[in-house]
């Protein structure tokens, strides 16, 4: 691109006639599975997906907003303007959006995701996170159609890797003959998988696949290298598995690496990274320690002094693979593991019994830093716990009657 060219953005989000607010609106006041389609076809974007159950026992999955066709091209990169061929020639229409309604299993799962299978008919993205979680919580669910309202709140804060399930057979292919070193490696050989705080494991894990990821390609990206961190758990394991040529560190010319190499480079820095921030005592070393669950206010925790009261911190469990998700951003070089972001709001409506449905919200229903109600759900929605609304609707509508009652949690 020079002087004599522009770059332009078109997107559906933005485009005139936008009624989305009327979508959600009327999806608020949706009665059955045919007022729910009715409201979102009128919704436009960003593309969301929604899920449906009513009282009746049916359940039902929708992607709704409105999805480009391109003459040419996916939308990846920037495209010739000019010419035309890349112009939008209109939008997938809304029937053909993917969407399934009483599935024979009485199950829908949904995680991130891919929600139209390969070869559908329409180009709806190519970033779909890879299905860890999903698989999870299909392991969960098992056979069992019939759950309780407890059992899925346990659920929702399931933090179990498959992740590591995959990726550390692989890994842990290494010979390491220093003492510390041994050590180290052994907890990760004795690992359950369970991304808790407490433990060291996964802080040795997730630094470690860090460490990883930047010696198997860092030579290759050069400056590029930090913009592409990442896990990449597909592109790790198809190298250690299947295109091994690209352990090869090509800086090195007279050597030729081996992946058996790269895995003892990678960890070894992994250890001496972590014992140079927490010690040599591994048994001092916790996830929660470099994964903490953070809540700015965007305003008040501008403000000096009023911001060590406004923005909070809790060490918290999970990753980007696990359903209780804690996701992280590799490439920020201070803080690689923070917990960026989760589900903020948990819910598992029980619509047999609406009085038995639980609800969490980090940090709690105040935003006034100086009410008891600013962070008195921060521990519980940490460790689980949650909350039952009390009273009938008539007493709620009016404002009475409103109890929070703690229930669960762990």
């Amino acid at each position: 691109i020079d002087e004599s060219h522009v770059v332009a953005l078109c997107a559906t989000y933005l485009k005139p006639g936008d009624i989305s607010a009327v979508a959600l609106f009327e999806l608020n006041r949706a009665k059955d599975w045919t007022d729910f389609n009715r409201a979102l076809a009128k919704f436009q974007g960003p593309q969301q997906n929604f899920a449906y159950a009513d009282t009746a026992g049916n359940v039902g999955f929708l992607t709704a907003g409105l999805v480009p066709i391109r003459g040419q091209g996916q939308g990846y990169v920037p495209n010739i303007g000019w010419s035309g061929e890349a112009d939008w020639t209109g939008m997938v229409p809304f029937a053909e959006l993917p969407k399934i309604y009483k599935p024979a299993s009485d199950i829908i799962v949904n995680a991130n995701n891919r929600i139209a299978p390969p070869g559908f008919r329409y180009f709806l993205g190519y970033d779909w996170a890879v299905p860890y979680r999903a698989r999870r919580i299909r392991q969960l669910l098992g056979d069992e159609t019939s759950q309780s309202v407890a059992t899925v709140g346990h659920m929702q804060h399931d933090a179990h890797s498959l992740m590591a399930d995959e990726l550390l057979p692989l890994m842990l292919d290494v010979k390491v003959k220093e003492r510390m070193a041994t050590k180290t490696l052994h907890l990760l050989r004795r690992w359950n998988r369970i991304m808790e705080r407490g433990k060291a494991e996964p802080l040795i894990f997730m630094a470690w696949l860090l460490e990883l990821n930047r010696a198997l390609y860092g030579d290759e990206l050069g400056n590029l290298t930090n913009a592409f961190l990442s896990t990449r758990p597909l592109l790790v394991k198809s190298i250690l598995t299947r295109r091994q040529h690209w352990c090869d560190d090509i800086s090195t010319k007279d050597k030729q690496e081996t992946c058996a190499d790269i895995l003892f480079r990678s960890f070894d820095a992994a250890v001496k990274g972590l014992a140079k921030r927490h010690g040599d005592d591994q048994t001092t070393w916790r996830w929660g320690t470099e994964h903490k669950a953070s809540f700015a206010n965007q305003v008040l925790g501008q403000v000096p002094v009023l911001g060590a009261l406004a923005n909070l911190k809790i060490e918290s469990d999970g990753g980007n693979a696990t359903v209780n998700r804690g996701a992280m951003s590799l490439n920020n070089q201070a803080q690689p593991f923070a917990h960026i972001h989760g589900p903020g709001y948990r819910a598992v409506y029980d619509l047999n019994d609406l009085k038995r449905s639980r609800f969490t919200i980090a940090t709690g229903q105040s935003g006034n830093p100086f009410s008891s109600h600013y962070r008195d759900q921060m521990e519980p929605w940490r460790n689980g716990r949650t909350f039952r609304i009390t009273g009938s609707r008539r007493e709620l509508s009016e404002g009475v009657g409103f109890v929070l009652a703690p229930v669960g949690g762990k």
